[in-house]
């Protein structure tokens, strides 16, 4: 649906109090508030790291294990990512910087356990942890006494994690790693939002909750058609305050009108900050009375109309007035004679109600469409029953002439109001800019004198006359003292603060219409100097020496500037940038795994940043060695694999190893079975069909296919392992105290066992390394990668070839050896 416009967003705020049980409902344009959330986490990204490096390893099916050590993550950014009210959902993303994967095998039928897959974890190919978040379904957010805005990430619905090209593998994983995470400590696993420090006399937050809330659906039953409207919507954080219990949301996005109307000009309002009539009148109403003469912490009487406070009294609270004496002169016609008018105090103000001349006098504050009246509403005498009479509550009027003095006593009845009108405005300027306040406006004073019982007296109408002015200046003075106190409370809400339990930027909204018809709704613009226009991409990755070309949408009006900047107490070559495009330094200039840099575009008060990754390597592989399976030969689907590589700031070229038989390809409708990687470049690998090399060599029971992939002057390979054959044997490894490997054969016999082969019939040989592998299977390590690839096969096997092949990680450490011990103890895959 449309937008409603102002007068009937106004119209539904007037009808009973719309904030659904909260104390307040925060709600901001979606797609501004993930832009405003990014240049957020840009700003104050400042290199370290959210989580302590996890180690986990997890069965991902039946015999396959994957283990991942020191993982190490990116403080997390945080967006929404739909416009349900019914499934609110918004995500936390956070890169991998480092780390090291190992995918291992048992093999079915034997106790074997091999490796079959191995990468490092770096910022141009490692995958991203993100954890979906079911807002419906998740614990309310919490604000400590502190002011600590926190989520704890153990509650996440979901998490999926790019690790492999089967879709199955990705979400266990990410299972995996949420346990991991619940495993922490409760002070480890819990994400600052942001920091809300308490200030006295403000509102104080204590629990949110936040759904997304669509514009399609809102407030109708029939979606709009409108594509721009589809992915329309708005964020809304529900606030309770001082520790009560939080409200509720609808159910369906038809049930509640969108809260972001028309603005009816260009500038559509990006934000609201409804804030209930309850929070309000009672925030500022306090803050008013409490600087009444006489105040001592007593506790308010509320009256409530449809829902919205209208009026409070305080019938504790006493304040007393002093005896008043009038002295006038009488008109022309009574020349020679001067009157005094005296109102005797019998027990002064109590209980909002006091004596004048035992006068009932009622004293309260209400407040109606942002009008906050005082006032102070009497009649004397309420009635005979309940006052009689008496000599002492008497009108006196005393007249002194030449001829002596004359006191006459009249009862008199007195009607008075007394009224001060406060009217809450918005600061639209200076150093309090967005808060609510509470003016003085007008004053109105109405004071009636009248004979009580009946009597008459031929000067009464006239003194009636100026006893009534005289009273009327009486009951100002004694008004205004209060007003005076009141007015002194500088009572306001400080609205824009709660815009700090989302956002961490100071001054991050526009303020721009304020209007009370019952709730109180501040309307303006979310951060508009950091939503104006941004820098795409918002995050790149490059290798060193290579540009990157940044745009920016929609183009300021204004001429821009751009600059870079260091992470915080980080130094040496930014690289450079001119019109957009930056220059990453050179690899010798860079540190480390990486060096991040900021850019900034400025166009005059509008700022937008992105964030810039450098690598030193010129490309990176993922996985750098895996092992696949030949394809059955057509029609049947070819046995495919997802190959990641470089970055998306470097421009890659990629191959196959001459004497490689598989094939590459870029990702086609038919892999959509295939968990492909949106923001990585990538192919497919499509292993070969069965082709054995010549009998006796190890080409008849493997083949080593190699991708290379290369930038520039930078090439990088991944190996693919095919064997042709099933393994029927086994490899087993013992490290050495002299630093080599003793490797040798096992098989099953049908009556002893297992049973090694003699190292003289075994024939072994080195797939790939560059250490030295002897007949007798002792391997002395070179200058080796990652791994080494051995393989061997019994030479007296005159039939069915008893042979196996194993991918070893380099150094051969403890750590792996307890990995395949575990495997082979935990393993769901047993052997036969």
């Amino acid at each position: 649906m449309a937008k409603p416009t102002l007068e009937e967003y106004l119209s539904y705020l007037s009808v009973e109090p719309r904030t659904k049980g909260w104390g307040a409902l925060l709600v901001y344009d979606r797609f501004k508030t993930n832009m405003l959330l990014a240049q957020e986490h840009i700003e104050r990204f400042d290199g370290s790291h959210w989580l302590k490096p996890i180690s986990l390893r997890v069965e991902t099916e039946g015999g396959s294990w994957t283990d991942i050590s020191e993982l190490t993550l990116d403080k997390p950014s945080l967006s929404f990512v739909n416009s349900s009210i019914s499934s609110s959902a918004a995500r936390l993303s956070m890169h991998v910087s480092g780390g090291k994967f190992k995918q291992l095998r048992r093999t079915p039928g034997s106790g074997q356990t091999e490796l079959v897959g191995l990468s490092r974890l770096d910022p141009l190919s490692a995958p991203a942890v993100r954890m979906n978040i079911n807002l419906n379904q998740s614990n309310n957010g919490t604000i400590t006494d502190e002011g600590r805005v926190t989520l704890d990430l153990s509650q996440g619905s979901a998490y999926t994690f790019e690790v492999s090209s089967w879709k199955d593998l990705n979400e266990k994983v990410g299972s995996a790693i949420q346990r991991a995470f619940a495993a922490l400590p409760a002070e480890e696993r819990v994400w600052d939002l942001n920091t809300l420090k308490p200030v006295e006399g403000e509102l104080k937050p204590t629990s949110f909750a936040v759904r997304t809330h669509s514009l399609a659906k809102a407030g109708q039953s029939i979606v709009s058609s409108d594509p721009a409207e589809l992915d329309e919507g708005a964020v809304v954080v529900g606030v309770a305050f001082n520790g009560a219990r939080g409200g509720d949301f609808p159910t369906r996005d038809e049930d509640m009108p969108y809260l972001l109307p028309e603005s009816g000009s260009s500038d559509p309002f990006t934000m609201n900050l409804l804030v209930g009539n309850d929070v309000w009148s009672k925030q500022v109403l306090a803050q008013m009375f409490k600087k009444v003469p006489g105040y001592e912490n007593e506790q308010p009487e509320y009256e409530s109309q449809a829902g919205f406070i209208t009026q409070l009294t305080w019938p504790g609270l006493t304040v007393t007035s002093p005896e008043q004496t009038h002295r006038f002169s009488t008109p022309p016609l009574y020349e020679g004679l001067d009157g005094a008018i005296t109102a005797r105090r019998i027990d002064g103000f109590k209980a909002w109600r006091f004596d004048l001349l035992r006068t009932s006098v009622n004293m309260t504050l209400a407040s109606k469409g942002g009008v906050v009246v005082l006032e102070w509403k009497g009649q004397w005498p309420p009635s005979e029953e309940d006052h009689p009479v008496l000599e002492s509550d008497e009108f006196i009027w005393r007249a002194d002439g030449g001829n002596g003095s004359l006191a006459i006593k009249y009862p008199v009845a007195i009607d008075y109001t007394c009224r001060q009108n406060f009217a809450l405005e918005l600061e639209t300027a200076g150093e309090h800019k967005g808060r609510v306040k509470v003016v003085k406006k007008e004053q109105q004073i109405d004071v009636a004198l009248a004979q009580y019982d009946g009597r008459q007296f031929v000067w009464l109408e006239e003194v009636f006359k100026t006893a009534q002015d005289l009273f009327k200046t009486s009951f100002k003075n004694a008004f205004d003292q209060v007003v005076t106190a009141v007015a002194s409370a500088g009572a306001s809400i400080d609205v824009l603060r709660l815009n700090g339990l989302l956002f961490r930027s100071e001054q991050i909204a526009e303020p721009r219409n304020l209007q009370v018809p019952g709730d109180l709704s501040l309307l303006g613009t979310l951060a508009p100097k950091l939503t104006a226009f941004a820098v795409e991409p918002l995050e790149a990755t490059l290798s060193a020496g290579t540009t990157q070309t940044f745009r920016l949408a929609p183009l300021p009006g204004a001429a821009v500037a751009w600059s870079l900047d260091h992470l915080p107490g980080e130094s040496g070559d930014k690289g450079t940038i001119a019109n957009g495009v930056y220059t990453a330094p050179a690899s010798d200039a860079i540190t480390g795994t990486s060096k991040r840099v900021i850019v900034t575009a400025t166009a005059g008060d509008q700022v937008s940043r992105a964030l810039v990754t450098v690598v030193p390597q010129g490309v990176s592989v993922f996985p750098f060695m895996l092992s696949g399976q030949f394809s059955d030969q057509s029609p049947a689907k070819p046995s495919r694999y997802v190959v990641v590589g470089g970055s998306l700031g470097a421009p890659l070229s990629w191959a196959m190893k001459p004497g490689s038989k598989g094939t590459l390809r870029l990702p086609g409708a038919e892999d959509s079975d295939l968990d492909i990687p949106v923001d990585k470049e990538t192919r497919i690998y499509v292993a070969p069909t069965r082709q054995p090399g010549a009998s006796g060599t190890v080409d008849f029971l493997m083949q080593l296919d190699t991708v290379t992939v290369s930038s520039g002057a930078h090439t990088e390979a991944m190996d693919v392992v095919i064997p042709w054959t099933t393994t029927t044997a086994e490899i087993r490894v013992t490290a050495q105290t002299d630093n080599t490997l003793k490797l040798a054969l096992w098989v099953q016999s049908w009556d002893e066992g297992d049973v090694e082969i003699p190292p003289a019939d075994t024939q072994w040989f080195l797939v790939k390394g560059e250490g030295d592998l002897s007949t007798t299977g002792i391997y002395t390590p070179g200058a080796e990668g990652d791994y080494i690839i051995v393989a061997a096969f019994d030479k007296t096997s005159t039939r069915l070839p008893l042979w196996d092949y194993a991918v070893l990680p380099m150094p051969y450490e403890q750590t792996h050896i307890e990995l395949v011990e575990h495997v082979q103890v935990h393993s769901t895959q047993r052997r036969s």
